[in-house]
């Protein structure tokens, strides 16, 4: 009895060994799966980093003017209050959509006239020319010419904002308004940031940066076009810098 208990013993030790000896071979044999990248979420991040930081801080509104009235303009700038009050705008608008100004997509652009010449070397552009070279120069300008008609506003989950899409027959071309008008229609209107376009996204081989261009018209003699240079930060990607093509 004591022998054919050793016996199974023996048995189960050889079996156990050989599990996990095959499990360990299949795990090193697993192939690495990359995660998919998303180039929605991509566009989301730097459309929320835009209206909070490169839209001209209209997406507060009204109160926009008011604040500047009371601060930005005086001699003495109470920097930290008017910084303060900003933050109290952010935190009502992130809490309550129906607050938040609107921002529209334009959806059937064809392309623009960007050239070489629109990113020639300078000190300012040096970190784009980098990115340019250690890159293919024509890849990326193909890239950059052509508006992505793909972005809905469903796509996004914006913070300050609410996007629409641009629709011809429903929307005033605030462009075309005098200042007269644009305060008048602005007082009907949800606070309009403007429309605004982007590009397709070129991303470099590791996929941690890249560069894509928009523009934004907002009213008479507000608007501009840019091109940015993109990075992947550690929970979002962020603006490492822009290139301003033009600007009213």
């Amino acid at each position: 009895m004591k022998i054919n208990n050793f016996i199974l013993f023996f048995i189960s030790v050889i079996v156990l060994s050989c599990g996990y000896n095959k499990n360990e071979t299949t795990t090193k044999n697993d192939p690495v799966i990359e995660p998919v990248l998303n180039e929605t979420e991509i566009y989301n991040d730097i459309l929320n980093d835009l209206i909070e930081y490169g839209f001209f801080n209209r997406f507060l509104g009204e109160r926009r003017t008011d604040l500047y009235k009371k601060f930005y303009y005086r001699k003495e700038i109470d920097s930290t209050t008017f910084v303060n009050k900003i933050a109290a705008i952010k935190d009502e608008l992130k809490q309550n959509p129906d607050k938040r100004a609107s921002i529209f997509l334009k959806m059937h652009i064809d392309s623009t006239s960007l050239t070489k010449d629109d990113l020639k070397y300078s000190r300012r552009s040096e970190r784009i020319n980098r990115f340019l070279n250690n890159n293919n120069p024509e890849a990326v300008l193909d890239s950059l010419r052509y508006f992505n008609s793909r972005l809905k506003p469903s796509d996004f989950d914006l913070q300050l904002a609410n996007l629409k899409k641009l629709e011809k027959q429903k929307h005033v071309d605030i462009s075309k308004l005098s200042f007269k008008e644009l305060a008048e229609f602005l007082k009907q209107d949800d606070n309009e940031i403007g429309y605004f376009a982007f590009s397709k996204l070129y991303l470099n081989d590791a996929k941690n940066a890249g560069l894509v261009y928009y523009f934004i018209n907002c009213g008479p003699k507000c608007g501009k076009s840019a091109v940015l240079l993109i990075e992947k930060g550690k929970d979002s990607w962020n603006i490492a810098h822009e290139e301003i093509l033009t600007e009213m």
